[in-house]
């Protein structure tokens, strides 16, 4: 029987259109890819664009793809000059990514540690049970690992969501600043670099840098529009901070995923694992 079985699965390997099945993996694999890999296959799509070539190949990262196509899209229709552009986009392209990969680190380790944790109580309550001869209590160590499973999940969905509060609105700034600062170099009128880059929404932004950023474009366009004044040197400067502003928020929620990572495992994991300990002291009526 052993041997028809080991037959039968030999010829059905031989049989499995195995070049198919190879290239379907490497599409889920290359379709499933994390976050930071991602990024670091923009950064090298990024060092041999051809902007005016076809770009739906470009990895998505962020807001850094949409705001690559935008960029493409400007200089086809208005001839802008993107070296300098594309030259700061790799630079913070590259500094977001060794956030990034801290970040990954961070966020594998703690679902680690999770599971390192929930299966420490797990194999406590059994090597204890066994060592006292106690029954197994299934019901407590359903409930525990159901606990710890929320644990997890709730992680994972507060992560996400604090990557979305703070990172995604600072993605949206800078993609409308840069498209408005990219325009204006190649001398678009004001009402139309202001229509085309969308800077009026930064209005609705309900974050202090992105309102401060409104007021002071706002002076300057009025300035501009008043005096006739280069304003490019403003521009530059304000690019330059709200690159930094970027990797501070970034750092910020780097800081944050630390701190509910300690938060989690205290009160998801450790709590399990004590009351696991005063129950099994409670069955020794000490």
């Amino acid at each position: 029987m052993a041997i028809i079985s080991f037959l039968s699965i030999s010829i059905l390997v031989f049989l499995l259109p195995a070049e198919k099945l190879i290239r379907k993996t490497s599409n889920l694999s290359y379709r499933y890819r994390s976050q930071y890999r991602r990024g670091k296959d923009l950064l090298i799509d990024l060092s041999q664009l051809n902007l005016m070539g076809d770009l739906t190949h470009l990895s998505h990262y962020k807001f850094f793809d949409e705001l690559i196509c935008e960029i493409s899209q400007v200089a086809k229709e208005f001839g802008a000059a993107t070296s300098k552009t594309l030259s700061k986009l790799r630079h913070s392209l590259s500094t977001d990514l060794q956030i990034e990969k801290k970040s990954s680190s961070v966020m594998n380790e703690s679902y680690f540690q999770f599971i390192l944790a929930a299966c420490l109580t797990l194999f406590l309550n059994i090597f204890s049970t066994k060592i006292l001869d106690f029954e197994i209590d299934t019901l407590f160590i359903s409930c525990a690992l159901a606990y710890n499973l929320i644990g997890i999940i709730t992680f994972h969905y507060l992560i996400k969501k604090l990557a979305q509060k703070q990172i995604v609105p600072i993605g949206h700034v800078l993609h409308s600043f840069l498209i408005f600062k990219l325009m204006y170099d190649v001398g678009t009128p004001l009402n139309q670099l202001i229509s085309r880059s969308r800077i009026n929404s930064l209005a609705d932004i309900q974050l202090s840098y992105a309102k401060e950023l409104f007021r002071r474009l706002a002076a300057l366009v009025e300035m501009k529009q008043a005096q006739g004044l280069d304003i490019g040197d403003d521009l530059e400067s304000i690019e330059i901070g709200l690159w930094d502003e970027y990797k501070s928020q970034n750092e910020q929620l780097l800081s944050r995923i630390k701190i509910c990572k300690f938060i989690w495992l205290v009160v998801f994991f450790f709590i399990p694992y004590v009351g696991n300990f005063f129950r099994l002291i409670s069955h020794l009526n000490l």
